[in-house]
């Protein structure tokens, strides 16, 4: 899901689903306002860019199989609609991603994130993330602004885990990415600066059994004067 504040509008997409938009007023059984209706396999992870009125969506090509790929659609269409631009291709580093990359998206310096991941091709037992960017305009097989990677990212995870959740905090200028496991005890979120490069160590990692983290998906950055003894404001 994500939140247009300049348009007071929520948008969604889920696995074998559409884009679809409500108002922020919207309650209950309500009818979306929108559907973005095109060839989408995969899709998992949403992002908007309001000024431009794009809608940016991870998603996975059947052909070739499960290649990981981001489609820009337009925000204001309806119904059938054909993709503004597709980002896809070997020198874009997306990869096989088989649908499960996320994706964030920095309205202010217009620049796109994609968290994706390999399995190792020697060792199995291994599994490669990394965090790829974007300029927001990007099209076709283009090389990424950055990447993230490398062991000292805490990225490279053993195969039975996932980087499940990708934010950005316009606040902090920092990128927060949740990664899955079965075992409770090791779902955590590390955090990275936007502008980070290469093989660099998170800010920080949130994880361990005292947490609570027994599912994780994305992070939510809540600033520090919205938090209260009983919740959210």
């Amino acid at each position: 899901m994500a939140v247009d504040s300049q348009h007071a509008e929520i948008a969604t997409v889920g696995g074998g689903c559409y884009p679809c938009f409500w108002p922020t007023s919207a309650s209950g059984n309500d009818e979306p306002t929108r559907r973005l209706i095109w060839e989408i396999q995969q899709p998992f992870s949403l992002a908007l860019n309001p000024s431009q009125d794009e809608v940016f969506l991870g998603d996975a090509d059947a052909i070739p199989a499960n290649s990981g790929r981001v489609v820009v659609l337009p925000r204001t269409a309806h119904g059938q609609v054909i993709p503004l631009r597709v980002i896809q291709g070997p020198s874009t580093r997306i990869g096989n991603g088989g649908g499960a990359q996320r994706i964030a998206f920095d309205p202010g310096l217009q620049t796109l994130y994609v968290l994706t991941h390999n399995a190792d091709p020697v060792n199995s037992n291994l599994r490669h993330s990394r965090v790829l960017a974007f300029p927001a305009s990007a099209s076709g097989n283009v090389t990424p602004l950055r990447v993230i990677e490398g062991s000292n990212t805490q990225l490279d995870i053993p195969s039975d885990q996932l980087p499940y959740g990708l934010s950005f905090d316009p606040a902090t200028q920092r990128l927060l990415v949740s990664i899955y496991s079965n075992t409770a005890a090791q779902n955590r979120v590390l955090t990275f600066h936007a502008g980070d490069n290469g093989n660099a160590a998170p800010l920080s990692s949130i994880g361990g059994a005292t947490t609570g983290l027994d599912r994780i998906g994305t992070a939510v950055v809540v600033p520090v004067n919205l938090i209260h003894r009983d919740g959210f404001e």
